[in-house]
């Protein structure tokens, strides 16, 4: 799941050349529609979103899904703090 459009299609071209099914999301409410609908093996999520912060998307996530593995990524300088905020929330 990535807001940003261009990053959303190359991370799902980079995946799918892995060879795994890969359904990019816009919206932290797709991507959870998505993942609790769908037979999911996997989320890469954005950590900077535009309406819900990542850690609230995470929190939903792992909630609904506990052993859904999720890898977060972000690419955004506002976000310096998203290591320290998925450290407390129990990533390895």
């Amino acid at each position: 799941m990535d807001d940003d459009p261009p990053v959303r299609r190359v991370i799902e071209r980079l995946v799918r050349r892995q060879g795994i099914d890969a359904v990019g999301t816009a919206s932290p409410e797709e991507a959870l529609r998505v993942a609790r609908m769908s037979r999911v093996d996997g989320v890469l999520m954005d950590w900077c979103l535009p309406r819900i912060p990542g850690r609230d998307v995470l929190d939903s996530l792992r909630r609904g899904l506990p052993h859904l593995p999720i890898a977060v990524m972000s690419g955004g300088r506002s976000c310096y703090n998203a290591h320290d905020d998925l450290l407390r929330m129990g990533a390895e």
